[in-house]
């Protein structure tokens, strides 16, 4: 269920991560709800689909990536760098009840350059994401990697031919990673791949470990001088060069090349990743984070006039996080147990309500830029409103006490016991302003509230 607290949660980590998508140089893209049908999803994925008043069939997305494929191949795009923030959508198995949803946060570039630097940067951008966070720099991180080419290396290794990879791969992609024996040979029999076939194949999708170590693991492989030996090096290379730019970029999370690693092949056509904290559901790990290289999505996207007018391979590579997952974590963290929706509350006691004078006080604190919010009403009791503000998390109360000149009577919620201080409202926003101005030419740290009503003299306990 949705709380404000959550709700403030969320606000906060769409914020951070927006800094850091924006950071990079991606811009928000706003993309249509709804996309035509299209042959990228299987027909068991839980798309959800509605009819136009025509019949045509139209789906809402269920992740960000594909419609911005879609977008970049009909619009001709060769450079971009975009973000999104956005619901995506999942049906449920039981009838008529509300699709389940999601808050999909994606980070996508479009190049042409035979660069693989953007490859490195989308790594980049999700451990930027974890390091804001100390409840998820505290969990053990790992980053898999693996590469379509690789895959389709093994199955032409183990003597599969192309025609029968996609069908394969898909079924391998619905398979939960680390549990690829539980494949049952029943899914298989229908494509004709045999038990012997699909040992020796297994065999090597459990291979895990360093880029070197699994390097050595497929030497039988790379050996070879035919297509599969030249394509599994290509792949492997490639790996390589994205780890050694995140490296120099900075990238410190342990990176493990996967074997089992496998999304979809409508979906993915080069590298792979998948972000996994452990222990956050049931103890188990769950990954935080997916994507991967995505040409041929965009190029199945594109009308034959433009692949023509593209001149070239237009390259997209993008990283996913779901913000609930994130969340799950986070919301451990102590500092995000005190999220509020404002600081200051203004309000008045006694008789007379005093309304003009309160809105004079919480305006002139939204000008200083300070979250405010203002009690219309007359407040009877100061407990009232004092535990109205520990609820929310407020910090501090601004009481009217007098018009003539204005002045209030401050209440800082931040110690024990509480300590109030009167002052002229033009003396509060003049100290705000001041520590605010300091804060952005001076080095000098501004002092919390509490710690000046504690040296404050003219303070007393309440």
């Amino acid at each position: 269920m949705i709380t404000w607290r959550t709700s403030l949660l969320y606000q906060q980590m769409k914020s951070a991560i927006t800094t850091v998508f924006t950071n990079h140089g991606a811009i928000h893209i706003p993309l249509p709800l709804f996309m035509p049908k299209c042959n990228v999803y299987d027909e068991d994925v839980p798309l959800v689909k509605v009819m136009n008043s025509k019949g045509g069939i139209v789906s809402i997305p269920m992740d960000q990536r594909v419609s911005f494929a879609r977008f970049v191949g009909r619009k001709n795009i060769s450079s971009l760098k975009r973000f999104s923030i956005e619901k995506v959508f999942r049906e449920k198995k039981c009838h008529d009840v509300h699709p389940a949803e999601l808050t999909e946060c994606a980070f996508d570039v479009v190049y042409t350059s035979d660069s693989l630097i953007a490859d490195s940067e989308v790594l980049i951008i999700v451990q930027e994401i974890l390091n804001q966070y100390p409840s998820l720099q505290a969990r053990k991180m790992c980053v898999k990697i693996n590469h379509m080419f690789l895959l389709k290396a093994l199955l032409l290794f183990c003597g599969i031919s192309e025609n029968m990879h996609h069908q394969i791969l898909n079924i391998l992609a619905e398979t939960k990673v680390g549990a690829l024996r539980s494949v049952s040979l029943e899914k298989l029999a229908g494509i004709k791949l045999s038990e012997t076939v699909f040992s020796k194949l297994n065999s090597y999708l459990d291979i895990e470990g360093s880029l070197h170590s699994v390097a050595c693991s497929l030497t039988p492989v790379t050996s070879l001088q035919s297509k599969v030996g030249l394509m599994a090096k290509a792949a492997l290379e490639s790996v390589k060069t994205i780890i050694s730019c995140a490296t120099y970029m900075g990238f410190d999370l342990q990176i493990k090349v996967s074997l089992n690693l496998i999304f979809k092949p409508s979906l993915y056509s080069g590298v792979m990743y998948q972000v996994v904290c452990d222990q956050i559901k049931n103890g188990k790990s769950e990954a935080l984070a997916v994507g991967g290289r995505y040409d041929k999505l965009i190029e199945n996207f594109m009308l034959p006039a433009q692949k023509e007018i593209s001149g070239g391979q237009v390259h997209g590579v993008g990283i996913s996080l779901m913000l609930e997952h994130l969340a799950v974590v986070i919301a451990e963290d102590k500092q995000f147990l005190k999220l509020s929706p404002y600081d200051f509350l203004v309000c008045s006691l006694g008789n007379s309500d005093m309304t003009h004078e309160k809105l004079i006080v919480v305006k002139k604190l939204w000008d200083a830029g300070l979250k405010s919010d203002v009690i219309v009403e007359k407040s009877e009791e100061m407990t009232d409103v004092i535990n109205k503000c520990l609820y929310k998390e407020v910090s501090y109360i601004v009481s009217v006490i007098k018009t003539k000149p204005l002045t209030v009577q401050v209440y800082s919620l931040d110690q024990e016991p509480v300590v109030t201080r009167t002052m002229v409202i033009d003396e509060l926003i003049g100290y705000i302003q001041k520590k605010q101005m300091e804060t952005l030419t001076g080095p000098q740290a501004e002092t919390p509230w509490h710690e000046i009503c504690s040296l404050d003299t003219s303070w007393t306990d309440i």
